[in-house]
């Protein structure tokens, strides 16, 4: 009764702080699954009028993540979380000249419940296209001075895009850093900034159909301060070639599939995975 009348828009006590106690009491997580269902269902309808800017879904739904299970969880964020950051994500504008990095934070602080995968898979989708537009444009710029005998400016356009690339791949969290699509899009970055260097002009990159903010670019008195002391001229070293588990992951999450750890199961000393309705493990990659 109290959980059916729990109203998370109107009441100042978080439930977590006063059903997760009883937990223990009722055996477990697993007893309380038609509870936890409701409570889902309520904050879903929290959730239709949300929007990324607002920090206090995130606290509300943490508590959560180590009680309902994690398909459920899963399938809750992909429902009401994941397409608005990807909304966020395409209204967000690159200017390296001033740039304004909320969007990105409001996105970045899902990571740890969204996952990995599904935060890939957001990139990919909704940020690298236009992220590569602005580099192939600012690139350019340099190449023409560099054509017209500027070599100074052209030197200075060059030095401020590595600031600006080395500043861009710190903001990217550890995990994401072993997943072929950012491997591939950080390569092709460094593949346009040495053919711009050597005087050619960027190939285009794929297009976009989300409109880019790149109309003014960064100099040397401007340039913003979050990325200005991140660059090194140390090329970037590819990581580990990713699992076979990592590409499982990414391709459910594109395809919006069920996929996690079932626990406590263990075959031949491997954990046991559930990919939809199926149960599966991996053995040696």
């Amino acid at each position: 009764d109290a959980v059916s009348s729990w109203n998370p828009l109107t009441d100042t006590i978080p439930i977590h702080t006063w059903l997760h106690p009883w937990l223990p009491w009722f055996g477990g997580t697993e007893r309380l699954a038609s509870i936890h269902d409701t409570v889902l269902q309520k904050l879903g309808y929290c959730f239709n009028n949300w929007h990324p800017s607002d920090g206090s879904a995130h606290s509300v739904l943490t508590p959560w993540r180590s009680v309902i299970s994690l398909g459920a969880m899963s399938a809750f964020l992909g429902r009401h979380v994941v397409p608005k950051l990807g909304l966020a994500l395409q209204q967000f504008k690159l200017n390296p000249a001033s740039q304004n990095m909320d969007v990105w934070n409001w996105v970045m602080r899902w990571a740890d419940l969204i996952g990995p995968a599904v935060l890939v898979n957001l990139l990919e989708q909704h940020f690298w296209p236009r992220w590569l537009t602005v580099l192939a444009n600012w690139l350019r710029q340099g190449v023409e001075a560099r054509q017209h005998g500027d070599h100074v400016s052209a030197g200075q356009v060059y030095q401020d895009v590595g600031r600006w690339y080395a500043g861009w791949k710190g903001q990217l969290p550890a995990e994401c850093m072993e997943y072929a699509s950012v491997k591939d899009t950080l390569t092709k970055a460094l593949s346009m900034m040495e053919r711009a260097m050597r005087g050619l002009p960027p190939e285009d990159p794929k297009p976009t159909t989300t409109p880019v903010d790149a109309s003014r670019y960064a100099a040397p008195s401007n340039r913003p301060a979050q990325f200005t002391n991140n660059f090194t001229s140390t090329p970037l070293v590819a990581p580990p070639p990713t699992t076979l588990r990592k590409q499982v992951e990414q391709v459910a999450a594109q395809r919006g599939l069920t996929f996690h750890p079932i626990p406590n199961r263990m075959v031949e000393g491997q954990q046991v995975y559930r990919l939809e309705s199926v149960h599966v493990f991996f053995d040696r990659n």
